[in-house]
């Protein structure tokens, strides 16, 4: 049987700086870096640019809603990997996080017909237990 796609992230791809994003996920924490000044959120991890002197001590992982609203959208229809073909069609999201940031993801299962731009969202957390990594898919909110 093929590897499922779930099991190709591994946590030696990850950055350090990047680490506490995967350990809040596997707690179900939505975390984003926060600006101690200011409290602007921003993904990936990033210096605030609203502060000239700022540096990454002025930076915090804090958890967040995970909620936002489909920012752009592309429905999968065809894979050349075996390992997700059973998944098509699924939807390939950029969401606008209610924080501001950007966060490009997949929404959870098949992709739902009706996807439209604005439509309300919210983080599934995908346990994946052979890599004990928690992924961070998104689901329409309810």
């Amino acid at each position: 049987m093929a590897m499922n796609w779930r099991q190709t992230v591994v946590p030696d791809m990850f950055d350090n700086d990047i680490v506490p994003f995967w350990n809040g996920l596997k707690q179900h924490k939505f975390m984003l870096s926060r600006c101690r000044h200011c409290g602007a959120h921003y993904w990936p991890m990033a210096l605030c640019p609203k502060h000239e002197d700022n540096t990454f001590d002025d930076m915090e992982w804090t958890p967040t809603s995970g909620r936002g609203k489909i920012f752009a959208w592309e429905v999968v229809h065809k894979v050349k990997t075996p390992a997700i073909e059973h998944e098509l069609p699924y939807a390939l999201v950029l969401v606008e996080l209610d924080e501001g940031p950007i966060f490009a993801t997949r929404l959870a299962g098949r992709s739902p017909p009706g996807l439209t731009i604005g439509l309300p969202v919210e983080i599934a957390y995908e346990d994946v237990p052979e890599t004990g990594l928690t992924l961070p898919l998104f689901k329409l909110s309810t």
